[in-house]
């Protein structure tokens, strides 16, 4: 990090790192830094979620964010739940 800002590089380079790693080796390397973040974040939720049984509480409680949050970010990256 350059003066305590998160650049597209730094964000590619850990990616790169842990690449091969479940949920980290589909995220694409192209498109500008929000995507990327954005893509980071859709995947890292999609596995808490997994990781929980789909335990809304559980998984809100690992990721360190409320309920309501968790909510609105399945809503917004539009993550079903696969049976």
């Amino acid at each position: 990090l350059e003066k305590g800002r998160i650049r597209r590089e730094d964000v590619l380079k850990e990616i790169g790192e842990r690449e091969g790693e479940e949920g980290y080796a589909e995220i694409s390397k192209s498109g500008g830094l929000n995507e990327i973040l954005e893509e980071f974040e859709r995947k890292f939720i999609e596995k808490a979620l997994l990781e929980n049984g789909w335990n809304i509480t559980k998984t809100a409680e690992r990721l360190g964010i409320p309920k309501r949050t968790l909510y609105y970010k399945i809503k917004k990256y539009e993550i079903k739940k696969n049976k």
